[in-house]
């Protein structure tokens, strides 16, 4: 209940149409510091084979290729490396707002937010289902299944959460405006996710009699399963 509490309040803030730009912006900055201290370890320096790992890690998406090439970043500590990559990352996020209007982008990270937390929700209240179904298994183990679900269930929580926040991060640093030839081809909404081949438009919803179960393909053609499009508001 808590866990749905939070997620509720969180989509309620961007169907009510509030800004998420800081939010967004935040969760660009935190996913950057995590990937970044998972490498650089506390009290370590940068080396050639830290910046390997890294431009693969965040080049092309939140950095150029090219910024690696920068000797400087060489020998920087792990605070230091992150503030010279989140200029970086800032910088490409601006001239995205930028290319796009600010109106647009505001959009955008309301849309792409929403998106990664139904799709990631869903996803973890089916894993909260089957935790649930076989954790009185754990009674034979010795162990109390009631401390054993709260325990896992908030490792998974803050799993998801972090994956929120990944393809949050992803997806907002390379969605992608159609252009006007796309858009009179399939007309609908006027995004898509850059290197993704399933576009955001919109679709007529075909009503069957038949009940659809949760992981059959939905019924109005959008080629998700039933769970993450139309079955999700119901």
């Amino acid at each position: 209940n808590l866990q749905r509490e939070t997620i509720y309040k969180q989509r309620k803030q961007v169907l009510d149409g509030e800004d998420v730009h800081d939010y967004v912006a935040k969760i660009v900055s935190d996913h950057i510091s995590t990937l970044i201290g998972g490498v650089i370890g506390e009290d370590a320096k940068a080396d050639e084979a830290d910046m390997i790992q890294l431009r693969a890690m965040l080049s092309p998406v939140y950095v150029p290729l090219s910024f690696f090439e920068n000797s400087e970043l060489l020998g920087l500590d792990e605070v230091d490396l992150t503030e010279a990559v989140l200029d970086e990352v800032m910088n490409k996020y601006a001239s995205r707002e930028a290319e796009f209007s600010e109106e647009i982008m505001r959009e955008l990270e309301r849309i792409v937010l929403l998106r990664s937390v139904d799709d990631k929700w869903m996803d973890h209240i089916d894993a909260m289902q089957e935790l649930r179904q076989g954790i009185q298994l754990r009674a034979y183990g010795q162990n109390d299944p009631v401390i054993a679900y709260k325990k896992e269930g908030f490792e998974m929580f803050e799993s998801m959460i972090e994956s929120i926040r990944e393809e949050t991060a992803r997806s907002i640093m390379t969605v992608r405006l159609r252009t006007t030839e796309e858009q009179r081809a399939t007309p609908g909404q006027t995004f898509r996710s850059h290197g993704d081949s399933q576009e955001y438009k919109k679709k007529p919803v075909v009503r069957k009699s038949t009940k659809i179960g949760r992981n059959d393909p939905c019924p109005c053609g959008s080629g998700k399963k039933y769970k993450k499009c139309c079955g999700f508001s119901q």
